[in-house]
Order: structure tokens, then sequence, then C-alpha cells
């Protein structure tokens, strides 16, 4: 048996096809994008499937941008999104980070809160309310829910 990585363009190929169905963004993403784009991508694969991916984007020196948080439809439920977000806030190099999530998106509403992230204004999209979130990142305070709990991901496949 032989075991062949996933090189950068097919991973980059995944993602933008992943985001495309499953995040509702206002443009289309391709892969030549997402390759020459400075958000960094941290991405969570089965075998070669890409099954989840969150990106991070230092704005400046003070504030990063947690974008484009998507899980594979047959994935979710399984504690992906949360694992992909903590390993984001762990990796920032930033105090503050910030999100933006539509309204109609409570699951993803409900994580961010749930790792600390707290509403901070709103304004309207295109057909949609977009909410702005922000939270301090746990380096820079003695606040701890950034560890990542590896045990809380569950690889179960749901047919």
């Amino acid at each position: 048996m032989f075991y062949r990585s996933i090189d950068a363009r097919e991973i980059a190929f995944q993602l933008a096809g992943l985001l495309n169905t499953y995040n509702g963004l206002a443009r289309k993403r391709y892969a030549v994008d997402i390759l020459n784009s400075q958000t960094n991508y941290i991405v969570e694969t089965h075998g070669k499937l890409v099954i989840g991916a969150v990106g991070i984007r230092k704005l400046s020196f003070h504030i990063s941008e947690i974008k484009h948080l998507s899980v594979h439809e047959k994935w979710r439920g399984k504690n992906i999104g949360r694992f992909l977000l903590k390993r984001a806030l762990a990796l920032a190099e930033t105090p503050f980070v910030y999100a933006t999530i539509r309204e109609d998106n409570s699951p993803s509403v409900t994580l961010f809160e749930s790792v600390g992230f707290s509403r901070i204004g709103e304004y309207a999209g295109v057909g949609h309310k977009v909410l702005i979130f922000t939270r301090e990142i746990a380096k820079w305070t003695t606040d701890s829910t950034t560890e990542i709990d590896w045990k809380s991901v569950s690889y179960t496949e749901k047919d």
C-alpha cells in the first residue's frame, strides 16, 4: 500500500468547493484565489477529502479575522467546526480576533459564542443581516478556552 499526500492545489480546489457549497458567500471562490490569498487556512481532512476548514488573516498588529469556517454537511455534529475554530484561535498572532456571521446561521452563532466571542454589532448584507463578533485571545489573558481538546473530535462517518 502506498500513501500519497494531498498537494496544495488539490486542497485549494476542494476548499473552494466547500466554501462555495456551504458558506453562501457573496462571491464565488476559486482555488487560485485561495492559493494567492493572505488568509491562512486550517484544513481538516479524512483521507484525501477536505471535510472542514477555517481561515485566519492578520489584519494589523492587534486584530485578526476568522473567515470561512465551513464543515462538509456529512461531517457536521462531530465537533470538527469547534476544533478548527479553537485551532485558529491558538494560532492567532494578535490579541483580538473578529468574525462576521450571517444572522440566519444559528449553528455558527452558537459555536462562536460558546468559545467566548461576543456580539458587538451588525450590518445589512445583501438580502440578510450580518452579525459582528469579537473576542480577546487567551495568550494575552488568563482565559484558556482556546486549548484544543483532541478527544472532542469524533470521526464516525454518517451514511
